[in-house]
Formats: C-alpha cells, sequence, structure tokens
C-alpha cells in the first residue's frame, strides 16, 4: 500500500524539529514529508480542526481529505500493517481476528497444561488478552485488570494450599484468594470486580493492605518483590489463612477468614492489575510447608 506521511512539528524551536525529522526516513530511505517549521500558523490550525491535545498523535486521512480517524495511532499500533487503511470497518475485522486468535491461543495452553498433566490455570474474567501466560514458567503478567483462576480444584473437603510469588509489582491490585464453585462470573470483557469483592469470594491485597470480601477491611500486611506468598483454605473449618516468606504467625499472617459458607467448598483464583507472579500448585515444587494444625486451632 503506499501512502504519504507528513510530519506537523510541535516542537519548541527549528533545531528540535530538524532533529526529529532527519530521522523520519522510510525502511526504504525515503525522508517522511513535513510542513515547513515556519508555518506555525498552519501548525497552530491543523490543531485545532482534527482537536490534537496532545502528542504523539496520527491523524488518516483518504486521498480526497476525507477524515478516517483522529485515532490513527491507536490503530495503526493494534493492527498494524494489516488493518490499513485503518477505517472503522478494517479496525473492526482485525480486532475480531486477534481477538479468536487470542482465544484459540487460551484453548490451546489450557489443552497443553492438561495433557502435561499440570494445574489447569486459566482467564476467568476480563478482556481477551489482558493477562499475558507463560505455561512453561506458571508465570501470569496481569496487563488489566482481570482475574485468573484455577476452577478445575474446586473442592469441597480437606485443605487447598498454594503458593504466589511476588515478581514485578508496580502499584498494582492484587486481589489473591479463593472463590466458591460459581462464586466468579466468567466473562471475556472487562469487569471491576475481582476476588473478594463479592460475597462468594475471599481475597487479599498485600498493596493496599486489605482484605476483601464483599467489600473492604484493614489488614496489617504488606508485600514486596520476591515475597512468596501462601494461601490456604481449610474447608471443613470453614477458614482461609496467608503466610509470607513461610511464616503464618507474624502479624497479618494465619487465618484472615473465618466464614461458613467456604464449608460449601471452594478453588484458587488470584486478580490483578500491573502485577506479575509466579504461581506454584504441585506438591513437589513448594517452597514452604502448609500450615500446620495449630494454625487452624489457635484462632
Amino acid at each position: 500500500h503506499k501512502f504519504s506521511v507528513v510530519f506537523v512539528s510541535s516542537d519548541s524551536d527549528r533545531d528540535a524539529f530538524e532533529g526529529y525529522h532527519k530521522n523520519m526516513v522510510t525502511s526504504a530511505g525515503d525522508q517522511f514529508l513535513a510542513i515547513d517549521y515556519k508555518h506555525r500558523e498552519l501548525k497552530d490550525n491543523l490543531s485545532e480542526i482534527f482537536e490534537t491535545r496532545g502528542i504523539p498523535a496520527l491523524i488518516l486521512l483518504k486521498s480526497d481529505g476525507t477524515l478516517i480517524t483522529k485515532e490513527g495511532a491507536q490503530r495503526v499500533g493494534i493492527g498494524g500493517a494489516e488493518a490499513f487503511p485503518w477505517d472503522d470497518a478494517t479496525a473492526e475485522r482485525v480486532k475480531k481476528e486477534q481477538r479468536n486468535a487470542a482465544i484459540e491461543k487460551e484453548k490451546d495452553e489450557e489443552k497443553t497444561q492438561k495433557d502435561a498433566g499440570d494445574v489447569i490455570v486459566k482467564r476467568l474474567v476480563g478482556s481477551v488478552s489482558s493477562i499475558r501466560h507463560d505455561i512453561s514458567k506458571n508465570i501470569l503478567t496481569y496487563e488489566s485488570f482481570s482475574t485468573a483462576g484455577t476452577p478445575h480444584l474446586y473442592a469441597t473437603s480437606g485443605v487447598i494450599y498454594y503458593e504466589l510469588e511476588v515478581l514485578e509489582n508496580e502499584c498494582g491490585y492484587p486481589q489473591l484468594g479463593f472463590a466458591h464453585k460459581d462464586g466468579i462470573k466468567l466473562s471475556n470483557k472487562y469487569s471491576g470486580l475481582g476476588v473478594g469483592d463479592n460475597n462468594t469470594s475471599w481475597g487479599v491485597d498485600g498493596n493496599r493492605s486489605i482484605r476483601w470480601h464483599d467489600g473492604e477491611l484493614p489488614w496489617p500486611c504488606s508485600w514486596e518483590v520476591g515475597n512468596i506468598i501462601g494461601l490456604a483454605a481449610n474447608i471443613d473449618k470453614g477458614m482461609i489463612a496467608v503466610s509470607k516468606d513461610g511464616n503464618w504467625t507474624k502479624v497479618g499472617s494465619g487465618v484472615v477468614f473465618e466464614d461458613d459458607s467456604i464449608k460449601e467448598g471452594v478453588y484458587p483464583c488470584f486478580t490483578g492489575q500491573s502485577f506479575k507472579m509466579r504461581y506454584c500448585f504441585k506438591e513437589d515444587d513448594l517452597i514452604y510447608d502448609r500450615p500446620e494444625e495449630s494454625i487452624w486451632k489457635n484462632q
């Protein structure tokens, strides 16, 4: 496809304009066109016409000057060359294709985990591709607010224990814990509800120092990169306990929830945003021990 790119500078002086423009060269070696820096009034008029409020801004026009979109940077960034000419119809087609491909990838990952005899960890709530999942390293990277979990580990008796290692934590919103069998409403769309935001799930958040269950309660615990969080649900007793780096007795550790409805059964699930973690469910790979019986009795 052939099209022209015209650089309209918002630089504060000519030197800055020329410095940027000289590097604007196509892979074929062609220099981008540009409006000469001296035409400041023309630049201001274009900014007003196309309502540009910041940079980078990419305005896409047809050859006759008809506007395609003012959101060119976003359209090109998402669809790439395949979405040319980046109009509404093509952008929607590419978006749908990418969404379907991402769903198929998740299905393949789920099958790979199942065939390998691994615990199946999958996205439960949130837009497709909101979570990057490296199944070879058991790592989840949360881009936007979303929830993953292991519904097939749902149990109605005994103790479920698993560990999560904090790998990256850029002001993220982790809500880690457990939910009833139907405690998390599955969805491929964004939801502002995470683990513990309803009365059918329970979560802890070491960033905001909050316990979540149908609302929030203060919780004297904080997490840093490198911490390993242990989460245990004693279904028979209706209790959930938390550890940090193997310690079940420090302030903020031990039993954090007592609720008879836990006795109905739960499974592990975890919400996040701007958060990266490694999960561990296999007994042989766990770093720390499960909580001793005294942890449950001392409450």
